[in-house]
């Protein structure tokens, strides 16, 4: 009868326990259903359209993951290895004083350890997947034969029990937190749970101690495991968010360069943090930008402008958002391309704050081709033929006198390398000889990319340039709507092309790739900025 007294108690505590916690335990329980039903349905019968996104997705996550694995474990590595050392020292002293074959065992899985810890903060043993699941696996099972061998029958009845059993517990929680491996960790925690329990039953004199222990080694067993779960989960939750959030700016990057000439990523000394295409291309150069003063491309008197401009976004973004403006802040600069050309371009800032690498500046960039002009000489004058203010005003030559002087100010030979070969046919009865028609040839460089290589997504309008893409994708001969397009050297400048023919062409030497003719008639231009300007500056009052 009072044997039942100890299971009406623990009846009553788990009947209580489950009362209080019965929604926890319900919801539990129905996440885990639902999540491996989901998983089951994923894995096992994914929709075909899907199979290619989600390896692609599994791929990327299993990547970044072992990368957090591998980081993590040089990082604590550089700490053990003193560890190991003293723990080698302990060995030796162990096996000195009680010289068996467990002792030199004991030693020579320490050792291991040591060499192992040596090997990677000397960066002898590279650090991949398979190579780290080989670490997990040599250390768990170096851990399974010292527990199996290091406990004799002197230990187990002294006071040295206590102190082996806290540095099993302690090693074994260790390598679960460094490893971040359920996959590894489930099996080696249940196996050296196990070995613990053999080597007390071996040695113990009352099944009641074993039983307790024994309950206790599964009850230490299961909380590393789901601590060890927990843990792998937090990091994948983690890796998931930052894989999005990069996914998120990418798009918008990608999108950016649509709508603008480019972007451009700057580190918080302002300095270029990445090859940027967008500025070779606006400065008709192919030199790498990458890690240079973004100020020294500034003309000298634009400098203080734009670390005005820089501390005022900056300022812009700390504030509430309820407080911030909408769209992000923009201003007119100068760059200084080769030859001393002056660049005009719209710059908009947004800031990046709470990076590893400290705050990054995300700029825009948008040509104004009409403002590209020379650099002033030593004199501080600038040349008049370059100068839209004088030409505009009325004091220059006319309108399209004008037009054409701004278009001179770029050279086609800089601007595209990718000329090979040029036809001409010119009218020599004219002064300056005059060009009626003319066949370019472009050939795509290995150092050729898609903001120097002319291409007919230049010359359309970015707004319209899905709509054409589709239409040029799917015909085979025959005649276009109206399409906008943009001249190459003016992004404010349209020119509307009324009618299109385009027809196929297959190249010859048997090459199986098509490619369109397109011919465009019916040029028509808006009317130009510069020819606005001059009618409102001929209004006197």
């Amino acid at each position: 009868m009072l044997g039942l007294i100890p299971v009406a108690v623990i009846a009553v505590f788990l009947t209580q326990h489950v009362s209080n916690y019965a929604g926890d335990i319900q919801s539990f329980v129905t996440t885990l259903w639902r999540f491996c039903k989901e998983s089951a349905v994923r894995y096992l019968w994914p929709p075909p359209a899907k199979v290619c996104e989600h390896q692609q997705r599994r791929e990327q996550m299993e990547a970044a993951l072992w990368e957090v694995r591998a980081r993590t474990y040089r990082q604590s590595v550089q700490f053990m290895v003193h560890a190991a050392a003293f723990g080698v020292v302990g060995m030796i002293h162990d096996t000195y004083l009680n010289p068996s074959w467990n002792e030199m065992f004991s030693l020579f899985s320490m050792a291991s350890v040591y060499v192992a810890h040596h090997s990677v903060c000397k960066e002898k043993l590279k650090l991949n997947a398979m190579n780290l699941r080989g670490i997990y696996i040599l250390f768990y099972t170096s851990f399974f034969f010292f527990v199996l061998f290091k406990s004799s029958s002197k230990t187990v009845e002294s006071g040295r029990a206590v102190i082996d059993q806290g540095f099993n517990s302690g090693s074994r929680m260790i390598m679960s937190v460094i490893f971040i491996d359920t996959l590894t960790a489930v099996p080696a925690q249940l196996l050296i749970s196990v070995a613990e329990m053999l080597v007390h039953a071996r040695h113990s004199q009352s099944s009641e101690e074993t039983l307790l222990f024994a309950w206790m080694q599964i009850i230490m067993s299961a909380g590393i495991i789901i601590f060890s779960v927990v843990l792998e989960f937090w990091v994948t939750s983690h890796l998931t968010s930052l894989m999005d959030t990069e996914s998120m700016v990418c798009s918008f990057r990608r999108m950016l360069r649509g709508v603008s000439d480019g972007d451009l990523m700057l580190s918080e000394d302002l300095r270029i943090a990445e090859d940027s295409d967008c500025l070779k291309h606006l400065l008709m150069t192919q030199s790498k930008f990458k890690g240079k003063d973004f100020e020294r491309l500034l003309v000298e008197e634009e400098v203080d402008r734009f670390q005005e401009f820089i501390k005022q976004s900056m300022a812009e973004a700390h504030k509430p958002e309820e407080q911030r403006t909408k769209t992000p802040p923009c201003l007119r600069l100068s760059l200084r391309g080769v030859c001393d050309l002056r660049v005009g371009v719209d710059v908009w800032h947004v800031s990046m704050p709470g990076r590893k690498d400290g705050v990054r500046h995300l700029l825009a960039l948008r040509e104004d081709s009409e403002a590209r002009r020379q650099a002033p000489d030593a004199s501080g004058k600038t040349p008049e033929m370059n100068s839209p203010s004088s030409t505009c005003a009325g004091e220059g030559p006319e309108p399209s006198e004008c037009s054409m002087s701004q278009k001179s100010s770029t050279s086609m030979l800089m601007s595209f390398p990718e000329l090979v070969q040029m036809t001409l046919c010119v009218d020599t009865s004219t002064h300056w000889f005059d060009i009626e028609q003319a066949h370019l040839s472009f050939v795509r460089q290995p150092q050729s990319s898609d903001h120097s290589m002319p291409s007919l997504r230049r010359l359309v309008r970015a707004t319209d340039w899905e709509t054409v893409r589709a239409k040029l994708k799917a015909v085979e001969e025959g005649a276009l709507e109206e399409i906008r397009l943009r001249l190459v050297d003016d992004a404010k400048r349209v020119m509307i092309a009324n009618q299109v023919q385009v027809s196929t062409f297959k190249p010859p030497h048997g090459s199986s790739s098509i490619k369109l003719c397109l011919q465009f008639s019916e040029l028509v231009f808006e009317e130009n900025k510069c020819h606005r300007e001059q009618n409102l500056a001929a209004i006197n009052e």
